[in-house]
């Protein structure tokens, strides 16, 4: 499903791989990344009944400029930045604008698990979590160090035991410079929970 808006390059060899480059017949068609990408570009349905959490990873993955302006439903956490504790690969001035987006998440972590991240702006809209906490922001090591960034939402509403907002850190993680804005918290048990292991 290309949900639209996408430009394609059309040759006649390449390798499908469902994410980038897809078959078309004999052809092969490329996506030429746009400078702001949705998830309806790399197939989201963007209608509440279909599970988005793969084409919003994806999007993600590929872009650092993307803006979400659907009504997505995802069944599993999308991730945000550096999650791989080994390596530096941080992710560097992100730039998601999803203020017009309404996000249900049906799993039992959180919806958006944040990691990795050297500077960048992410601005949720509704977040709605059924079983789970909505944001969840974490750092064990440098690797996974979350810095510089500008983080608001609208509107968040996790499930009952819940948090709105879940930071924790290793002795070793390193969480700091970051702002927070916000519109409300409805439901669950915490807005903003902060933990750190210091063993």
């Amino acid at each position: 499903n290309d949900g639209g808006g996408a430009t394609y390059k059309i040759s006649d060899s390449g390798t499908a791989n469902e994410m980038d480059v897809i078959a078309v017949g004999d052809l092969y068609a490329t996506l030429i990344k746009p400078e702001v990408a949705t998830p309806e570009i790399y197939g989201a349905y963007g209608d509440a009944t279909h599970d988005d959490k793969a084409s919003i990873q994806r999007a993600i993955d590929q872009n650092k400029n993307l803006t979400m302006n659907g009504t997505y439903l995802i069944n599993s956490s999308v991730t945000i930045g550096n999650q791989d504790t080994s390596t530096n690969n941080w992710l560097n001035n992100v730039n998601i604008n999803a203020e017009c987006s309404s996000v249900t998440y049906s799993g039992n972590d959180s919806a958006f698990v944040l990691a990795g991240i050297k500077e960048g702006n992410i601005n949720f809209g509704k977040i709605t979590a059924s079983s789970g906490n909505c944001i969840e922001i974490w750092s064990s090591n440098g690797y996974t160090s979350v810095s510089y960034l500008d983080l608001t939402f609208k509107d968040l509403r996790p499930a009952s035991g819940s948090k709105a907002i879940y930071i924790h850190s290793s002795a070793t993680g390193d969480i700091n410079q970051n702002k927070f804005t916000g519109g409300s918290i409805f439901s669950g048990d915490y807005g903003f929970y902060i933990e750190q292991n210091t063993s």
